[in-house]
């Protein structure tokens, strides 16, 4: 999952921002992982605001646990990558 920093919040999953799909960073990142691991597919793109506070990253990292929880019921591996306060919230 790739986490974002602060102001680069966006409600599409799809676009040009380093962490959404079909930009040019996902595009190679996608190319360099091995065979067996993925990037987020079936909507699993993490949203948050972006908002520079505290109280945003503390909202976003419970909603980010939300989503770990949900692959980890469902045995599915990951991987968390951060950018900037994406950090913060993982």
């Amino acid at each position: 999952m790739l986490v974002h920093g602060t102001f680069a919040g966006r409600a599409a999953n799809e676009g040009d921002s380093w962490w959404q799909k079909g930009s040019a960073p996902w595009k190679g990142l996608s190319e360099r992982l091995p065979a067996e691991t993925k990037l987020a597919e079936r909507g699993d793109v993490f949203h948050w605001t972006g908002d520079n506070s505290e109280r945003a990253r503390i909202k976003a990292g419970a909603d980010l646990l939300e989503q770990i929880l949900e692959m980890e019921a469902a045995g599915r591996g990951y991987h968390l990558i951060g950018h900037s306060h994406g950090g913060s919230v993982i």
